[in-house]
């Protein structure tokens, strides 16, 4: 089990460019409009660390209600035992189109968590469902490809053994490694599909940014406020507002 509050603290280098992330974050929030009532939906909330966050850097002194969902039962129960004010937590499976909470969010965050899913797809249209209109999205994910891709390929192999766990069972590890120096398509590493993947290996942020113009901003359901790329490309964070 994964628990990302970790991931932020120490000093190596993955948990500097963490933080570094969690700053972007709070930047983002310190120029969206937040009106002194609302909801804020946290998908893929590990043990509701950056609810946490948010609320005491942002939400303090307004009336907002806070919702985090996770698929893994075990981080839930932590998040509750955080005894967070005016939160809850919930089970939600991203692969599956849930009309539960449509419309229901003024902010719907998901923050890393897209790349271990199972049906990306499916998972964004969850989060366009969740959000109310003229809502806002804000959504990170991580740049696997290109030299950014490479450096994280073979940084985290020298720093953890077996880090990979069994994803090249059935996979040709080197050709994953031409693809990477080729800058080409990754996602085709993650045939057959899965419920969920622990590697961000075959995570393909072009194909994600292609199906979110596509399906979204193109077609006037979402509108891009802001993208933003980290030093050296290393993640993004696209912040979209609902329009329809």
């Amino acid at each position: 089990m994964v628990i990302h509050e970790k991931s932020y603290q120490g000093i190596g280098i993955a948990q500097l460019v963490h933080r570094r992330r969690l700053r972007r974050l709070f930047k983002i929030f310190q120029h969206i409009p937040l009106d002194r009532k609302g909801t804020l939906a946290d998908f893929g909330c590990s043990n509701g660390y950056i609810i946490s966050l948010l609320k005491m850097q942002f939400f303090h002194d307004r009336e907002y209600r806070f919702y985090g969902f996770d698929h893994s039962n075990d981080l839930l129960k932590m998040a509750a035992d955080r005894q967070i004010p005016e939160a809850e937590f919930q089970f939600f499976n991203l692969n599956i189109i849930d009309k539960t909470w449509e419309n229901r969010f003024d902010i719907t965050i998901c923050l890393e968590t897209l790349e271990h899913v199972g049906n990306v797809e499916n998972a964004m249209q969850n989060l366009y469902l969740s959000c109310r209109k003229n809502g806002i999205i804000i959504i990170s994910i991580p740049n696997e490809k290109g030299l950014p891709g490479i450096i994280k390929y073979f940084g985290r192999k020298i720093q953890r053994k077996e880090v990979y766990g069994d994803f090249f069972k059935d996979k040709n590890e080197l050709d994953y490694i031409k693809h990477l120096f080729l800058n080409r398509p990754l996602d085709l590493f993650r045939q057959p599909t899965a419920d969920s993947w622990g590697p961000h290996l075959g995570f393909d942020w072009k194909v994600f940014k292609r199906h979110l113009e596509d399906r979204y901003t193109h077609t006037g359901r979402l509108k891009f406020l802001l993208r933003l790329g980290s030093p050296v490309s290393f993640s993004f964070f696209y912040v979209l507002e609902k329009i329809g």
